[in-house]
């Protein structure tokens, strides 16, 4: 955590994302060819907030069409490394319901989840709110 700012910094490959919750990032795979990428994680947030699942499995992806991201809440840790071991690298829509443990899933599309909050932003259900948006 830095002590300027008090967030927490998740690292991706080679660069990272900075964050007000305390996130232990178990499992993360990425690449890209040519325009498309993305990376998927497994994250356990020790402070989320009252309302929200602790663990998570995170997926972005970009391609000639779309940039898009979602997330999956499930019941245990095991049960989130389970499905990235058996979903990486594969595309994953329609099986996240019928994994071991899923709770929801949400899809972020362009906006921020709420695990990405940095210490001044506003959360509004599971999603940042970009500065001068009402949401």
């Amino acid at each position: 955590m830095s002590q300027q700012t008090g967030e927490y910094v998740i690292p991706h490959g080679t660069y990272g994302s900075k964050t007000r919750y305390e996130v232990i990032q178990h499992k993360y795979a990425g690449g890209n060819e040519g325009a498309v990428g993305g990376y998927i994680e497994v994250l356990e947030i020790k402070n989320p907030p009252e309302n929200k699942w602790p663990i998570i499995v995170y997926e972005w992806h970009t391609d000639c069409f779309e940039t898009a991201s979602v997330f999956t809440e499930f019941k245990t840790l095991e049960d989130a490394i389970s499905f990235f071991d058996l979903n990486w690298g594969h595309h994953t829509n329609g099986l996240h319901q019928l994994a071991k443990g899923f709770i929801c899933y949400v899809k972020c599309h362009d906006r921020i989840p709420w695990f990405y909050a940095k210490n001044s932003d506003r959360v509004v259900s599971d999603f940042v709110v970009p500065p001068g948006e009402l949401f």
